[in-house]
């Protein structure tokens, strides 16, 4: 429920910071704040919040729940196994939703290694899809059905 809350006020930030003058780029939200900023660094071990008067806020990485970044909303989310195994968080991107289910991208190889099938690879990015229901897994949408299900969330399939 938690998440659900999250996701909603993330995305209607998204919306009202363009009615803003000036715009604010990238909004963190963490347990207890939300900074604003220009642009928003992701590090390893820190987030790095640049302003236009040119002052850095520096919010450990575990402390940061979501953020945006460049108009994309990102939360973090549990990387499940094709065995249904937690294997930990990651920030995964916000696509859409629709009667209750969010849809999310997550890119496995983008770190050259890839948590769900639990292998070490070249940097070849694959992107997975989770379906998700007030912040609790549904499904991990394999290649077989991952077509249907993007197209029920109105996401076209390019080929």
């Amino acid at each position: 429920m938690k998440r659900a809350v999250i996701i909603l006020g993330l995305i209607l930030i998204a919306f009202l910071s363009k009615a803003i003058n000036p715009p604010i780029n990238d909004i963190v939200i963490t347990d207890d704040k939300t900074y604003f900023g220009d642009k928003v660094v992701m590090g390893p071990s820190s987030v790095r919040i640049y302003n236009k008067a040119g002052e850095i806020t520096k919010i450990p990485s575990h402390a940061v729940e979501s953020f945006i970044r460049n108009g994309q909303v990102f939360v973090k989310m549990p990387v499940i196994t094709k065995a249904n195994d937690t294997v930990g968080m990651a920030f995964m991107q916000y696509i859409t939703s629709r009667s209750g289910l969010q849809l999310f991208r997550y890119c496995s190889h983008c770190l050259n290694y890839d948590p769900v099938a639990g292998v070490i690879a070249p940097l070849n990015q694959v992107f997975r899809y989770y379906v998700f229901k007030g912040g609790k897994f549904i499904m991990l949408l394999e290649e077989d059905n991952a077509t249907s299900f993007l197209s029920y969330f109105g996401v076209k399939v390019l080929a």
